[in-house]
């Protein structure tokens, strides 16, 4: 059914276990039950309706149903198949630490747990796992540059659907043919509360200045009051910028990309906004290195910003966002965060985005935003799109 290249095989699956249960044991847990799909996949390789545990010395997915397809795609050793969740308490102790993803369970869910598990304490290991996600291996980091380069298939063949007449929505659907028909999943993953996002955005003109109930700095007004937020039916015109904010997604792995493009002659607002995010970009880059701490590189940015005199419409207008940058995974919204209050370092192997924005009153978003993998030196640049305004 699938490519043995997208099977994640057995002695990755055992490093990143093993990376946990050292938390585990560093932390006094005795069990974590892992029960988000996000999760689930990275520590099986396979998104299926289980619950993992992972103790201080062993692992075991309690699975639910097409328990043959899971032992036939997860590299995992023990798999169990369950009537019911209850089935669990069987084969744990009873009154010990149990760590759950308590920022993603929902709390009914807990509840249930807490019930038929009987802890003696019930922690939150949803840092934990941030953590071991953080640091990504050879084959993550091969997965995130595949989908880097549908990204740089997509910037190829796009300029060739922007023109007059055209809207932002009939664009958009020919984004998604072009990501879907090179090996696009069709989904991407976000961790925060209510986050949730088709693709990405592609915006033109002061309409894409909007802020909405997504936390990035772009959201659009999208077509429907259910779901305000990406592409509208507003018509593209001649003078028009173009920005292409989409994810690649190639089997459970993101890359995050941004590029601008223009609809004929554009105005000259536009190229001197955009060598500024560019200023910024190559600037913060430059500085991040393992031993930095990711709140440095926020205010790297900010300070830029200011230098540039473009503070006041910089990461958001009518709305500001607290970050200029996110790592990226398998899931969007991933550790490291380039944000205040975060204190954490840079370490080698994490990956992230940077996107510095400007929203421009009357005329629009303009930005960049590239993926970067941290080396032990610096940063290697992983969306390899060319960073210029692209004419139509």
């Amino acid at each position: 059914m699938y490519n043995k290249d997208l099977i994640i095989q057995k002695n990755e699956i055992d490093r990143r276990i093993k990376l946990l249960q050292d938390q585990l044991i560093n932390q006094n847990i005795d069990y974590a039950f892992i029960i988000q799909n996000a999760d689930i996949f990275y520590f099986t390789g396979f998104v299926s309706a289980s619950i993992l545990l992972i103790s201080q010395k062993d692992t075991i997915l309690f699975c639910r149903k097409d328990i043959d397809n899971v032992k036939n795609f997860s590299n995992l050793s023990n798999i169990v198949k369950i009537n019911s969740f209850k089935d669990i308490g069987d084969y744990i102790e009873s009154d010990k630490i149990q760590g759950f993803e308590l920022d993603v369970v929902p709390y009914s869910m807990i509840n249930y747990f807490k019930k038929i598990l009987n802890p003696s304490k019930l922690v939150d290991i949803s840092s934990l796992i941030r953590d071991v996600r953080a640091i990504k291996s050879d084959v993550e980091i091969r997965y995130i540059k595949k989908a880097a380069n549908l990204l740089n298939i997509l910037c190829r063949e796009i300029v060739n659907y922007i023109k007059p007449g055209i809207t932002e929505v009939e664009i958009f659907a020919k984004a998604q043919e072009i990501l879907i028909k090179n090996g696009h999943q069709g989904y991407t993953r976000m961790r925060g509360f209510n986050q949730e996002m088709f693709y990405g955005h592609l915006l033109s003109g002061e309409e894409g200045i909007i802020s909405g109930y997504l936390d990035a700095p772009t959201c659009g007004s999208g077509i429907y009051p259910a779901f305000p937020q990406g592409s509208s039916n507003r018509v593209i015109k001649q003078g028009d910028l173009v920005s292409v904010d989409l994810v690649g997604a190639y089997n459970g792995y993101h890359a995050d990309q941004t590029r601008p493009f223009s609809c004929g002659k554009i105005d000259g607002i536009y190229y001197d906004n955009f060598q500024k995010a560019l200023e910024i970009q190559d600037e913060v880059v430059s500085m991040i290195k393992p031993g930095i701490a990711w709140e440095d590189a926020y205010y790297k940015g900010i300070k830029i910003a200011k230098k540039l005199k473009i503070d006041e419409y910089f990461m958001g207008y009518f709305s500001k966002v607290k970050f200029i940058g996110h790592g990226i995974g398998v899931e969007v919204d991933e550790y490291p965060f380039l944000s205040p209050n975060f204190k954490k370092e840079f370490l080698p192997n994490m990956v992230f985005a940077i996107e510095p924005k400007i929203f421009l009153p009357k005329y629009g978003v303009i930005g960049i935003e590239n993926t970067y993998l941290i080396t032990e030196n610096g940063c290697e640049k992983i969306t390899i799109s060319p960073d210029k305004i692209t004419t139509a």
